[in-house]
């Protein structure tokens, strides 16, 4: 199984030639771009080892890490977080319900402390969501595809 740097080398190579094939067809790239750059550096299958080993993802989040110390505790390593379309789902479930507390949290604080929080979401927020997505997978398959599990094997999905 390569380690962490080789995981990473192989990522940004493959997010550099689709950035280059995207480019040349005239493609925005910029969204799959960071789904690519979200997958490759904070949130890999190998968080599953946060809480004992110190991934690299987990480290690229500082001291928030810790925050995935609880998948680390509840999933073995190589497990569900190693299949092709289960493992993305949880962990963006995961890191969803992470940035929905800390969100709330935050917002709490602000609300009585006085302070407004005034919102504007992008209107084309939602039609970027695919183009994320897209590079999101494409960084986590490599990196499974990488440890040698193939699409083939149903049990992977």
């Amino acid at each position: 199984m390569p380690n962490g740097p080789v995981h990473t080398a192989a990522n940004l190579g493959a997010l550099a030639g689709a950035y280059l094939l995207g480019t040349a067809a005239g493609a925005d790239m910029t969204s799959f771009m960071v789904g690519g750059a979200l997958g490759t550096f904070l949130i890999t299958p190998d968080l599953d080892l946060s809480g004992k080993v110190r991934t690299n993802a987990e480290k690229n989040w500082g001291l928030l890490g810790g925050l995935w110390y609880p998948l680390g505790y509840f999933v073995k390593h190589r497990g569900i977080t190693h299949t092709f379309l289960r493992g993305p789902t949880l962990l963006l479930i995961y890191f969803s319900s992470i940035l929905l507390i800390l969100c709330a949290a935050v917002y709490w604080v602000m609300v009585n402390s006085g302070i407004h929080w005034n919102i504007e979401i992008p209107p084309n927020a939602l039609t970027q969501f695919p183009s994320v997505l897209g590079g999101y997978l494409l960084a986590y398959w490599l990196h499974l595809w990488m440890d040698g599990y193939s699409m083939k094997d149903h049990k992977r999905w």
